[in-house]
């Protein structure tokens, strides 16, 4: 054992316990790295629809054996137009009818069914495209394939692929991601960038450009467009924004003007008016809060007659109904039913719904395996007027009133059964990596304890962030980390170095602490107000006024405290400080540009090449704590960024105390831990998906490259503790930082273990997807960047 004095930070050791230490050390981080890879790989891999087998496999007398799609009379529709309105939220259509007269004069007078879709995390984009084209429930993985794919092509059975093998054409408008997963599919298309964030009108006219023309031409059965304005207006500016209720106006329009053209030629055709995907409070998606997964599902017909429905159905239920309506074979994959009311409105004759709920529940049989084939021809003989005791003699053709209803009721009681998909997990490949993961967390416990560098009140801190690593366990908890993590920093402020402090009689420092408890009371009222700000106070003359002063000042803040912070203005360090403030001049240039709405990208690129100039010139601590600056100046807003400016003051006044208290080393990394969680949360991060800022991934850039956009969203979602783990890395010695090291991965580390635990134990619970998994995500991103950049520093602090 090689005792090590925190308090005077030197340390005498053999070259050869040093070199045991570093190998342990990366040895411990690739086996938790490897774990943490192998754990995500088997937890992201599930699939909710996987096929088990194909109607043939049935056994040959079965009914289902009997039908098919071909023996409906004819198709009901001859041309649907999908319309799908990107983060159009139930709640807009409830609660803004004024913004939709036409649509809602369609649904109260001339013919219309509108109901309410519920919606399967993740929210996001591309696995609700395949839930409207298959009606399968895609892989929670399909959220990344959304962020960062551009070549990802859907395989399994679809609407657009039967379509096109009955020789039948589909054309596209819209978010290219459509292109990127049916690709030669269309007969026609024209792809819009998805992620283009502050494009709110071109991005639609390029939609909307194409709706003359095709309604012109006959050569095509269905058309989709998919607009994105609506959400990028809700990522930028908050689901509050005035240009809400425009563009949700723009929408009715385009229907009213798709409806119009199709009426003067036939009356057999169907408008479909939907959603990916809701939009949250703050404006963005991702997660399973009500606006989110409930959007809204209308149905324009001529056909149709008004009826006042009020009903909720599932999102995956819209393919099998479109399939049936064209005539076409369900996919394969689909979980979906079909929706009642506009079945018995649509097909042709009685004998086509009846075959149509046939069709249907032998679809939901091969897709669950449900054994319920005895209940389907007692639901068929029971309303036959004249059957032989089995299936076999049971006159399809003639479908009377109480068939009908037999085979719906069968039909409900099936939707009860299927209403949760099956998902499996290959158990012994989810609890491999948490041994593996305990190894890695062994190793560091050695690391830790062979050099006796845990003081006995350090212990009691410990003890207490292990049984916040127990409670993972609760999803009240997760979604209120933010509250645990701010009392946990006030209370060991409080009653460990404020009631310390007052003992030894140390005025100063207890002034010092004070400052730092009024500024954490601070931030918590700002975060508050940011939760509430209304968009609309920007745009009055004395409030942009303010918010010109605020964007200019808060920058020039920010490199006066960076200034003071590292002693830059010692006379030997001119060159480096006059380079910072020109750094921060190119901040609050850019903010003022964002003000005026002026695109000029020039002064953030020379941001970003100053970041990437001190980093492969320098990569010491100090400059990483200079380019998350100058980042905070460029990726937060006014509200966040005078929060961010608090953190700083408030690490400050943090450093001092502790230093005027010689606190050893070992109790600051741990209290840096809890500042740095709270740091994370206070910047307006929670652990659910929505609270990702797309729009900071664009900040200065104009097309998608998946490399620096996901650069930039990474360096926006986790500023605060990168933040405070720089500048207290960068006040340690190398001796210190030699032992640092270890903590503070096991810090990161232990809580991963016991989550990993929890993920897998309540692998089956209902919250799993929309509470335990985002907080997985968060984690698991954390957790392997301070693994790679621990193994990376590790060869500048061991020899």
């Amino acid at each position: 054992l090689v005792p090590f004095d925190f308090r005077r930070g030197h340390i005498s050791v053999r070259c050869g316990y040093t070199m045991k230490l570093a190998v342990c050390f990366r040895i411990s981080c690739i086996i938790a790295l490897i774990s943490l890879a192998a754990f995500m790989l088997e937890f992201l891999k599930v699939r909710f629809d996987g096929t088990r087998e194909s109607v043939n496999d049935f056994e040959k007398d079965h009914i289902c054996e009997k039908i098919s799609v071909n023996k409906i009379s004819d198709p009901a529709v001859d041309k649907v137009v999908l319309i799908v309105v990107d983060a159009f939220r139930e709640e807009f259509f409830k609660s803004q009818p004024k913004s939709f007269p036409f649509i809602t004069s369609m649904m109260k007078q001339n013919g219309g069914l509108s109901y309410t879709a519920k919606v399967h995390m993740p929210t996001v984009t591309l696995p609700r495209i395949k839930t409207l084209i298959s009606g399968s429930i895609p892989s929670y993985i399909d959220l990344l394939y959304n962020i960062g794919s551009t070549e990802y092509k859907f395989d399994k059975d679809n609407i657009i692929a039967r379509l096109k093998a009955a020789g039948n054409n589909v054309v596209f408008y819209g978010d290219e991601t459509w292109i990127r997963l049916f690709p030669r599919s269309f007969l026609r298309s024209d792809g819009t960038t998805s992620l283009i964030v502050g494009d709110f009108k071109e991005v639609d006219n390029n939609v909307s450009r194409w709706i003359d023309f095709e309604m012109a031409n006959d050569d095509w059965s269905l058309m989709i467009l998919h607009y994105l304005g609506l959400d990028h207006i809700g990522h930028s500016l908050g689901d509050k924004s005035p240009l809400i209720p425009v563009k949700l106006e723009e929408m009715d329009l385009i229907a009213k003007k798709i409806y119009k053209a199709l009426n003067q030629k036939s009356s057999n055709f169907l408008i479909v008016i939907t959603a990916d995907h809701g939009m949250s409070d703050g404006g963005s998606h991702g997660d399973a809060s009500d606006l989110e997964i409930h959007v809204p599902l209308l149905f324009l017909s001529p056909k149709l007659s008004a009826q006042s429905i009020s009903k909720v159905v599932r999102q995956v239920d819209l393919a099998s109904t479109l399939a049936i309506l064209f005539k076409l074979p369900i996919p394969t994959s689909s979980v979906g039913f079909l929706l009642p009311e506009l079945i018995d409105q649509l097909m042709p004759t009685k004998n086509d719904i009846c075959l149509a709920y046939l069709l249907n529940l032998c679809q939901l049989q091969t897709v669950s395996q449900a054994q319920f084939q005895k209940n389907i021809s007692d639901a068929i003989t029971s309303g036959a007027k004249e059957c032989h005791a089995d299936s076999r003699g049971c006159p399809l053709e003639d479908c009377n009133e109480r068939m009908r209803k037999n085979l719906l009721g069968l039909y409900h009681n099936i939707r009860q059964r299927s209403q949760q998909s099956d998902s499996s997990f290959n158990l012994f490949s989810m609890v491999l990596p948490i041994f593996g993961m305990l190894g890695s967390v062994f190793l560091l416990c050695i690391c830790i304890f062979d050099i006796q560098c845990i003081q006995p009140k350090s212990s009691l801190v410990l003890a207490f962030l292990l049984a916040q690593s127990v409670s993972l366990a609760s999803s009240s908890y997760i979604e209120n980390e933010l509250y645990v993590w701010k009392y946990s920093f006030v209370f060991v402020v409080a009653f460990d170095l404020f009631v310390d402090a007052i003992k030894r009689r140390m005025v100063f420092t207890v002034i010092y602490i004070a400052i730092l408890l009024t500024l954490n009371r601070s931030i918590e009222h700002m975060v508050n107000d940011a939760k509430h700000a209304q968009v609309e106070k920007y745009f009055g003359v004395w409030q942009c006024f303010t918010s010109i002063t605020m964007q200019m000042s808060l920058p020039a803040l920010c490199a006066g405290l960076l200034i003071l912070r590292m002693k830059l203005y010692y006379s030997h360090l001119f060159n480096r400080r006059i380079l910072i403030i020109f750094g921060f001049i190119c901040t609050a240039i850019h903010r003022l540009f964002v003000t005026f709405g002026y695109l000029n990208y020039t002064p953030v690129h020379i941001v970003y090449g100053m970041c990437m100039s001190f980093l492969l010139l320098e990569g010491s601590a100090s400059s990483v704590a200079i380019c998350l600056l100058l980042m905070a100046c460029v990726l937060l807003n006014v509200t966040y960024i005078s929060v961010y400016i608090l953190l700083l003051l408030e690490e400050v006044m943090l450093s001092v105390t502790l230093n005027m208290m010689n606190r050893p080393t070992d109790f600051r990394i741990v209290l840096y831990h809890i500042f740095a969680r709270y740091s994370f949360f206070a910047l307006g991060n929670m652990n659910t998906l929505s609270t990702l800022n797309v729009s900071a991934a664009f900040t200065g850039v104009k097309n998608y490259f998946p490399i620096i956009n996901g650069t930039l969203l990474l360096v926006h979602t986790f500023l605060g503790p990168a933040t405070m783990w720089s500048w207290f890395y960068r006040a340690l010695n190398k001796s210190q930082r030699m032992y640092a090291l270890p903590i503070i991965v096991w810090l990161h580390v232990v809580p991963l273990l016991f989550y990993l635990t929890v993920v897998t134990y309540l692998r089956h619970h209902l919250f799993i997807w929309s509470v335990f998994a985002p907080k997985l995500f968060y984690l698991a991103i954390e957790n392997t960047i301070c693994l790679v950049l621990s193994m990376v520093v590790s060869y500048s602090v061991y020899p």
